[in-house]
C-alpha cells in the first residue's frame, strides 16, 4: 500500500489553511475596532503604535484597559473554541490523507468520518489537557520550592540559573504529551478506535520508533516557530505603513500560516504511518477499506 504522504492532499491543507485564516480574523477584527476607535481621528492612523518608545502603546493599554480586557475574553473563547471544533477539519484531513492511499476521498466521506472520530478526539483532548496542566502545575511548584531554598543561600543570577535547570526536564515531557496525545489522535482517525484503545497503540507506537518520531516532532515544530519569528521580524519592519508595505506584510502573514498548516499536515502523516507500522504486528486488520 502506497504511504501516506500531506503532499498527496494539497486541496485538505489548503482548507486547514483557508481555517485558520478565518480564525485569525475572528480574533483580529475585535482588536482593529478597539485600536481604530482609540486612534480614528489620528492622521496616521494606528501607525503611531509603532513610535520609538512605545507611549502611545502604553496610552492605550491603560486608557482602554476594559476593552482590551474583553478583547483577551473573546480571544481566549475563540481559542477554546476553535480547539475543540478544529478537531473536525483536523480528522477530515487525516482521513483525506489516509484515503489518498486506496482511492479517491470525497468531502462526504471525510466529514462523516470526522463526525465518528470526533468523541474519541474530545476525550484525548480533554485527558491531554489535564496531562499538561499537571505538568505545569508540577513545573510551577517545583520552581516556587527552589526558589524559596535557594533565594537566600545564592545570589539572584544563581538562583535564577537554578530554577532554570529545574524547570528544564519538564520540556521534553510536555513535548512527549504533545506526541502521545497526536498519535492517538491518528489512530483514532486511522482505525475508527475509542480513545483509550487509541492511546494504547499510540504509547506502543512510539516505543517502537521513539526516536524517529521524536525528531519528526522536534524539527516540525522548531520550523514552524521560526516561522512564526520571521513573520514577527517582517510586522516589526513593515508595521504602522500603507500601501505596497501593509500588502507585503499581508502576504507574509498568510505565507506562515500557510507553512505551519503544512508542517502540520506532514507531522500528521508521520503520526499516521507510525500507528500504522505500530499495528501491523499485534493488531491486523485495523486498517480500514
Amino acid at each position: 500500500m502506497t504511504q501516506v504522504r500531506a503532499r498527496r492532499s494539497p486541496g485538505a491543507i489548503a482548507a486547514m489553511w483557508g481555517g485558520q485564516a478565518v480564525l485569525g480574523l475572528v480574533v483580529a477584527l475585535p482588536a482593529a475596532c478597539v485600536v481604530s476607535r482609540a486612534f480614528g481621528a489620528d492622521p496616521r492612523g494606528d501607525a503611531t503604535l509603532w513610535d520609538a518608545g512605545g507611549h502611545p502603546l502604553l496610552v492605550l493599554l491603560s486608557r482602554d484597559s476594559h476593552a482590551i480586557g474583553a478583547e483577551l475574553c473573546l480571544t481566549s473563547i475563540a481559542l477554546v473554541f476553535a480547539a475543540v471544533i478544529g478537531l473536525l477539519p483536523m480528522a477530515a484531513l487525516m482521513v483525506a490523507m489516509v484515503s489518498r492511499t486506496s482511492g479517491r476521498c470525497t468531502v462526504a466521506y471525510a466529514a462523516a468520518r470526522s463526525v465518528r472520530a470526533f468523541p474519541a478526539l474530545a476525550v484525548l483532548l480533554g485527558v491531554a489537557l489535564l496531562a499538561q496542566g499537571a505538568t505545569v502545575g508540577a513545573a510551577w511548584v517545583s520552581a516556587k520550592v527552589v526558589d524559596l531554598c535557594v533565594r537566600e543561600a545564592s545570589s539572584e543570577a544563581g538562583a535564577d540559573l537554578i530554577e532554570a535547570m529545574v524547570l528544564l526536564p519538564f520540556a521534553p515531557l510536555l513535548g512527549a504529551l504533545a506526541v502521545v496525545h497526536d498519535l492517538a489522535r491518528a489512530a483514532a482517525v486511522r482505525f475508527r478506535m475509542g480513545a483509550f484503545g487509541a492511546a494504547s497503540l499510540a504509547f506502543h507506537a512510539l516505543r517502537r520508533s521513539a526516536w524517529s518520531t521524536a525528531w519528526g516532532y522536534t524539527w516540525r515544530q522548531v520550523a514552524s516557530l521560526s516561522a512564526v519569528l520571521a513573520g514577527a521580524v517582517a510586522a516589526g519592519a513593515l508595521g504602522g505603513r500603507r500601501g505596497g508595505a501593509l500588502v507585503i506584510l499581508t502576504v507574509v502573514h498568510q505565507t506562515v500560516i500557510g507553512s505551519r498548516v503544512a508542517l502540520r499536515a506532514s507531522w500528521l502523516a508521520q503520526a499516521l504511518r507510525a500507528v500504522a507500522d505500530g499495528s501491523r504486528r499485534d493488531h491486523a486488520g485495523l486498517e480500514p477499506r
